[in-house]
């Protein structure tokens, strides 16, 4: 029997987190939260059997966070939760809690920095106080709208309740876990084995079913982000099929099928449930949630604890409805039908007041909603009911020079618009003061970029249309304030750096236009560097593809690894549709340089970017089966896997990412012109060309995409032949030597009309090479002759022309350099600007003069400016290791050989079968072809 002294059963729990903070602040000792880079964390708020929660402070913003850490145990893992981090970071709205930052937290752990909400979630809300009719639609209304938001980004929430919003201190409703809610607690099950660590969800730690029958215990309104972790998760199908939480989820869910129906259902009961303080079905015992809810209409009760309209119930019931093709069309229409039927409620106060009697006043809002109504915020949203003055003004004349940029553009201001409305409900001065502040960087921004827009030449407008990614100013767009994340006080680009940052890249950018690249680079360079210096990484990212674009056209395309490794920045940074700009941009090979199927060609990738990469694009590839994406950038995307596909020698991989790109720009809508489908398709011809043995149709496919660009481009254009000169490398594969050179010419006089002096050289290098290697093979075929004995002084004959006019295209290319290459500009990541075209260009230059015993030291002094030339490349450049071994075996020789060496001179006369003798005597002895 237990003494009446013995108050150990009274005694409260105490969690270990709480004995551990107290030790350490009793005692001193390291702090018991996990230390995650960048952030202070000062308390746990949740935690569960998938991770936990912590309060923490980022001193780069100035900002408290929520910090939701997620354990992971495989790659598949983090993959996943990084692209639903992803999903979710690019889902800007007021009614959706914002992700700011995300990354691993050692080695088997990932984090997400919410944004950090005070107050409680809905159902508390919903019980601390009586509420009117008027008062919950309100915040259902904030609820509906978050939901629409999400759905049109192609996110489906899978379950929502009313644990999963919160209302904050501002009066407004934010909601929790889109995309994660996967695996939660003891009264919600999950699709999947549900394994530890497996993903993210909210928690539920009402009552069974998700909800209290009575007032809740009290737990405080502190609670962040309410971003809470899930208890231990229970498996009740046998495949796991089921996800959602029952009473709340859509009879579908249980047949393991969730769409944005789905979450408009389980709106509608949370909605039903806040109205008549009861779940809309009857005949759903508690004991069996399993079971979904039955097919039967929707009942109300006779005598209601509150009065709800004819309109309403006729809402509620269609959204209730068990089959999902009868619901709403969608939680855009359920928006707007709420907010019509608070509108009309409005609308009867209005007209009452001004009737002036009381009593009648209390019956027509009776009638209407029984709502009140707040006139001065109403005359608030009034007087701001128009976007930005200067877009407003500019707006019809843009949209007449570009529908897509215009639409671009004015998505933007309608943010801005919905942000500036929705600041008349904040009434603390210094708080509206702030979001004002923000809202005007936003429209001045805008505004600047309409300016310039508006005063813009034809040439400027041309190249705007005629931009191949999925829409022109991609990165000077995703760079400007984000109006939605002003009214939370969460938007870091409106100090006095990011201002300067982004108004150097809009500098750039219409230098461009006005054919000022020195100008427009150095602008893009102090973008670049203001970006880097307040840590915004896709400021930053636009700005390094901007100073792409514009080395590009000063005729310095960069590596195609360091294109695709700046695309890996912009899908690190969160902005697909940047990244999906830059793959684009690397169609042409006047933008991303060579990628040719020759050995000494191959452009590496550090390993580490190569695996990011191929993460992340495998990722978007996941995401896409789930949620629907831009085609467009999807596309490009597939594109850009194409040529990491290249860039690893997987030739079946590109050519299968060609062609699906191809496939699907050629079903988007506005069409893709022909003659970018027509890059696509030469690339897939490459990508064919390079499979063992050479496939022959790759060379039919090449030339017809050749013909389409140089009939849309014109047959002058440098796009043209930097392509041009790409079908010459099949014809190389293919030995159809003389094919080679006539494309290889065609090229060289392009470059040269152009004076574009650099390109023109390394394809006049590709033309020593095909005469190396016709002069490789004619002496590999002599060689073979002799051995059968069998006549073998055509082939000596043709071995010494093709060696004559190589060192002849040599000599003629040494007079015609355009400068001493090996020390050329420096790229924005340090290294020579097109160093493996460099060290290719040498290697054939040395194997060149080694055919000739008298150009011994023009050999070495090409080694030499090998050497520097590959300082800046990867020690596996193919190139360099192919140079290095040839300047070996020289070094390796006897040096009278050398001391015997004639005038180094070019005789392609020297040609006939007296001469075989000769020519054999005169070949180095070396094999340099090896």
């Amino acid at each position: 029997m237990t003494s009446l002294n013995d108050l150990r059963e009274l005694r409260p729990e105490i969690e270990p987190e709480q004995v551990d903070e107290l030790r350490r602040r009793l005692f001193g000792g390291g702090s018991p939260y996990p230390p995650i880079p960048g952030y202070e964390v000062h308390a746990l708020l949740g935690k569960g059997a998938f991770g936990r929660v912590y309060r923490a402070f980022d001193p780069r913003f100035g900002r408290t966070v929520a910090l939701k850490v997620v354990e992971v145990e495989s790659a598949s893992d983090r993959i996943r939760i990084e692209r639903e981090a992803l999903a979710l970071a690019r889902l800007s709205h007021p009614n959706v809690v914002q992700v700011y930052d995300r990354g691993p937290v050692g080695d088997d752990a990932y984090f997400l920095a919410l944004e950090y909400v005070q107050g409680p979630d809905l159902e508390h809300w919903l019980h601390e106080a009586p509420r009117t009719s008027r008062e919950i639609l309100t915040q259902f209304l904030d609820v509906a709208e978050g939901l629409a938001a999400a759905h049109d980004a192609g996110l489906v929430h899978r379950d929502f309740k009313p644990n999963n919003a919160i209302v904050g201190h501002d009066g407004r409703v934010r909601v929790l876990d889109f995309g994660l809610a996967r695996c939660v607690d003891d009264q919600t099950y999950t699709e999947g084995s549900c394994d530890r660590g497996s993903s993210m969800g909210a928690a539920n730690d009402s009552g069974p079913g998700g909800s209290r029958s009575g007032p809740p215990r009290s737990r405080g309104d502190d609670v962040g982000s309410r971003a809470r972790l899930s208890g231990s998760a229970l498996r009740l199908t046998q495949a796991g099929h089921f996800v959602g939480t029952p009473y709340y989820a859509a009879p579908e869910q249980y047949d393991g099928r969730a769409d944005a129906r789905s979450d408009q259902f389980s709106f509608f009961v949370a909605l039903y449930e806040a109205l008549y303080g009861r779940r809309p079905f009857r005949g759903h015992p508690g004991d069996m949630p399993w079971l979904p809810p039955p097919p039967t209409p929707v009942e109300f009760p006779r005598k209601p604890r509150r009065r709800v309209s004819r309109a309403l119930r006729r809402l509620l019931r269609q959204g209730l409805a068990y089959d999902a093709e009868e619901r709403h069309p969608s939680m855009t229409v359920v928006a707007q039908r709420l907010r019509r039927l608070l509108d009309r409620g409005a609308g009867w106060r209005r007209t009452l007041a001004m009737a002036g009697g009381a009593a009648v006043l209390t019956a027509a809002v009776t009638a209407g909603l029984g709502l009140g109504f707040d006139n001065a915020i109403e005359r608030c949203r009034a007087e701001r009911s128009s976007g930005p003055a200067d877009w407003v003004e500019r707006e019809p004349w843009i949209t007449t020079q570009d529908r897509q940029l215009a639409l671009s553009l004015a998505r933007y201001a309608e943010r801005w618009q919905e942000s500036r409305q929705a600041a008349c409900h904040v009434v603390e001065p210094e708080p509206r003061a702030k979001i004002e502040a923000c809202l005007e960087q936003g429209a001045e921004r805008l505004g600047e970029l309409s300016d310039w827009l508006t005063g813009a030449d034809r040439r400027v407008w041309t190249d705007l249309v005629e931009h191949p990614g999925p829409r022109p100013l991609v990165g000077l767009l995703a760079t400007l304030p984000e109006p939605t994340r002003c009214l939370t006080d969460s938007e870091p680009r409106t100090g006095a750096e990011h201002r300067r940052a982004w108004r150097a890249l809009l500098e750039a950018r219409a230098a461009v236009g006005d054919g000022k690249p020195h100008w427009a680079a150095e602008q893009a360079e102090r973008a670049a560097e203001l970006a880097r210096r307040v840590g915004d990484r896709p400021l930053w990212v636009a700005a390094e593809y901007q100073r792409l674009k514009i080395d590009t056209q000063r005729g310095r395309p960069h590596a195609l690894w360091s294109v695709l490794s700046l695309l890996v920045q912009a899908l690190e940074a969160g902005e697909r549709e940047l990244a999906a700009d830059i793959a684009a941009t690397s169609m042409s090979r006047a933008a991303a340089g060579t990628r040719g199927l020759h050995p000494d060609s191959a452009q590496p990738i550090p390993t580490e970017d190569l695996t990011l990469l191929v993460d992340e694009l495998a990722a978007l590839r996941a995401a896409g089966r789930e949620a629907p994406i831009d085609p467009v950038v999807t596309a490009w995307l597939r594109y850009a896997e194409g040529h990491a596909s290249m860039l690893i020698g997987d030739y079946v991989g590109a050519r299968e990412r060609y062609r699906e790109a191809g496939d699907r720009l050629a079903r988007v809508d506005p069409p893709v012109p022909d003659h970018l489908l027509a890059v696509v398709e030469l690339n897939e011809a490459i990508a064919i060309g390079g499979l063992e043995p050479p496939v022959l149709t790759a060379l039919p496919m090449a030339t017809r995409a050749l013909a389409i660009r140089r009939a849309e481009l014109g047959p002058e254009h440098p796009a043209v032949a930097a392509e041009t000169w790409a079908v010459g490398e099949l014809h190389v594969r293919l030995e159809d030597f003389e094919g080679a050179l006539t494309h290889y010419r065609e090229a060289e006089r392009i470059f040269a009309a152009h004076e574009r002096a650099l390109d023109r050289a390394f394809v006049q290098g590709e033309i020593v090479y095909v005469h190396w290697l016709a002069a490789s093979q004619a002496r590999s075929r002599a060689q073979q002759a002799e051995r059968a004995n069998e006549p073998a002084a055509r082939h000596w004959a043709q071995f010494e022309r093709r060696r004559h006019l190589a060192l002849r295209e040599t000599l003629d290319l040494e007079r015609r350099l355009p400068l001493p290459l090996g020390g050329l500009d420096s790229g924005p990541s340090g290294e020579p600007q097109r160093a493996t075209e460099q060290a290719r260009l040498w290697v054939v230059m040395m194997r060149s003069y080694l055919y000739h015993r008298g150009c011994w030291d023009e050999s070495m002094l090409a080694g030499r400016r090998l050497e520097r030339a590959c300082t800046a490349l990867d020690g596996s450049e193919p190139s360099c290791a192919s140079g290095r071994r040839i300047l070996r075996s020289m070094l390796e020789q006897d040096v009278s050989s050398r001391r015997s060496a004639s005038e180094c001179r070019a005789d392609p006369e020297r040609i006939g079968p007296d001469r075989a003798s000769a020519a054999r005597e005169s070949i180095v002895g070396i094999d340099s072809s090896k």
